[in-house]
Parts: structure tokens; C-alpha cells; sequence
């Protein structure tokens, strides 16, 4: 039974995927979807809206991560990994 439930959620995650795509901001190309996210967090205050991105579905989260600007401002207070992977997909 175990085994079947798992199949039946990857083929509802590959449903999911495919409804996503019909939607209107679905069938946006990545360079003008990324344009519309934030450029990251200002100075005086700190935001984690790149978590909220990068987490409405698969196809937004691989734009996020592949553009350096939700990355460029690096918050140190969420330890020294994250800080690490924020200078990496900055592309500094």
C-alpha cells in the first residue's frame, strides 16, 4: 500500500506541474517571471521573501534560484551555510 501511495504522489506532483503550466504566470519565460520578483532584502529591513518564492511551485523555485538577484544582499545571521550558499547563487 505504501508503494502505491508513493506513486500516486509523484504522478499528483507531475499533475500539479502540468496544471501550473496552463495558468497564465505559467507560461511566462523565466526571464520576464524573474523581473517581478524582489531584488532582495533592503538595508533596514531584512525580509525572507525568497523562501516564499521559491516555494509556490517547482518552475518558480528553479527561476529564483537561478538568477542572482534575490541573492545579491547575503544575510549572516542565518549562519555561516546559508550565508555560503546565498554568495554562491549570487554569482559573485
Amino acid at each position: 500500500i505504501d508503494d502505491e501511495l508513493s506513486a500516486l504522489h509523484l504522478v499528483m506532483c507531475s499533475m500539479r506541474t502540468r496544471r501550473n503550466r496552463f495558468s497564465l504566470i505559467g507560461r511566462l519565460p523565466p526571464e520576464i517571471l524573474y523581473g517581478l520578483f524582489p531584488s532582495g532584502p533592503t538595508r533596514t529591513q531584512i525580509k525572507l521573501g525568497w523562501i516564499t518564492i521559491t516555494h509556490v511551485c517547482s518552475h518558480w523555485r528553479q527561476v529564483a534560484l537561478s538568477g542572482p538577484t534575490l541573492w545579491r544582499t547575503i544575510i549572516f545571521h542565518l549562519g555561516a551555510e546559508w550565508a555560503e550558499e546565498m554568495l554562491a547563487r549570487s554569482k559573485s
